[in-house]
């Protein structure tokens, strides 16, 4: 890979906290990571994020 691909990649790329709309996404991969645990429900990850408020986070690549 070339050091511009790289580069074009990189600016894509954000670390940050996660949000209450960010919900359906984050189920899509727990369904596809862990397919036989039941996801948690809007309430469980309203409450994740209330009590752990500076712990979770996500990766967005572009606008996913």
């Amino acid at each position: 890979m070339e050091t511009n691909e790289l580069k074009s990649i990189a600016k894509k790329i954000k670390l940050r906290k996660i949000k209450v709309e960010d919900y359906d996404q984050i189920i899509a991969i727990q369904l596809k990571c862990f397919p036989g645990m039941k996801p948690w429900t809007l309430e469980q990850f309203k409450s994740l994020i209330a009590i752990f408020q500076e712990g979770q986070f996500c990766i967005q690549y572009g606008k996913k």
